[in-house]
């Protein structure tokens, strides 16, 4: 394999473990807090009472609501970013084949060049921005809830 093929490669797979590995281990990290927030504070505070309905009570039932939403949209986020990630390589991997064939038909390697580009589905950072932006939403419904113990 000609050296600007194996160093075209090499540039791809680094460049495609830095892109994704940022963004998986952001949202791995909150949803690992967010479920463990959501176990302990279940287990201390347990299921509320639903006489009455203090103010208390709605607080942490909004609260459970926008961790499981954080958590959820989390998963939503996490499979889309593996997903986006693995067509990206696999398109990659598939316009690399196509450039070797043109070096073995007589192109030369200076003008084979690998341009691949695929967009990233708008949903998903839909689902990345509003994970973010509950699990602050719910770390501020923990602190109030505590605060009116």
């Amino acid at each position: 394999m000609d050296d600007a093929l194996k160093n075209m490669v090499g540039k791809f797979e680094t460049y495609q473990a830095e892109s994704s590995r940022t963004s998986i281990t952001i949202n791995t990290t909150l949803l690992l807090a967010g479920s463990t927030i959501l176990a302990v504070t279940t287990a201390i505070r347990g299921t509320p009472v639903l006489q009455g309905f203090p103010v208390s009570d709605t607080v942490y039932i909004l609260t459970l609501g926008l961790n499981l939403l954080c958590i959820l949209l989390l998963v939503a986020s996490l499979y889309g970013t593996l997903t986006h990630a693995r067509n990206l390589r696999n398109d990659i991997w598939e316009e690399i084949r196509k450039r070797i064939q043109d070096i073995r038909h007589g192109t030369p390697a200076a003008t084979v060049g690998v341009v691949v580009s695929r967009q990233y589905p708008y949903v998903f950072l839909v689902c990345e921005k509003a994970a973010y932006i509950s699990f602050l939403l719910f770390i501020t419904g923990l602190a109030i809830t505590g605060a009116m113990k």
